[in-house]
């Protein structure tokens, strides 16, 4: 059996902003429906849309648009594919900020700085060990 337009695109919605299929699946199911199913089941069925390329274009659609919002994505269970080849949809890839400003001087800067902390505080370890 094969969920809908419908809820495969409420599942989609969920699963972007949980991370995790199963709980994405009971909460657009609802609480009386997903009871009824026992948990490898509904385990399974998570898992078949979570794995369909229709659902994955729809959840990176919902990804790309909550990155737009300034939302924070949570940690996802399992890995989403992308999925623009596979449904003809070219979308500009948005590229993470911490990766638009990444200055490599800045990092070295950054590990220098830490291991002269490090070697001072040893110092004065030993110097006060001594006295």
């Amino acid at each position: 059996m094969s969920y809908g337009q419908a809820i495969r695109e409420e599942f989609a919605k969920t699963y972007a902003r949980l991370g995790n299929a199963t709980h994405a699946l009971k909460s657009v199911l609802g609480e009386e429906r997903a009871a009824r199913m026992k948990p490898h089941t509904l385990r399974a069925k998570a898992s078949d849309l979570l794995n369909d390329y229709r659902t994955q274009a729809l959840i990176e659609h919902e990804k790309a648009e909550m990155l737009s919002r300034r939302e924070r994505l949570p940690r996802y269970r399992k890995p989403t594919v992308r999925t623009d080849l596979m449904t003809d949809e070219v979308r500009e890839v948005i590229q993470n900020e911490r990766s638009q400003h990444y200055d490599p001087l800045a990092q070295i800067k950054a590990m220098r700085q830490q291991l002269i902390n490090k070697l001072i505080k040893k110092a004065r370890r030993s110097l006060k060990g001594k006295g």
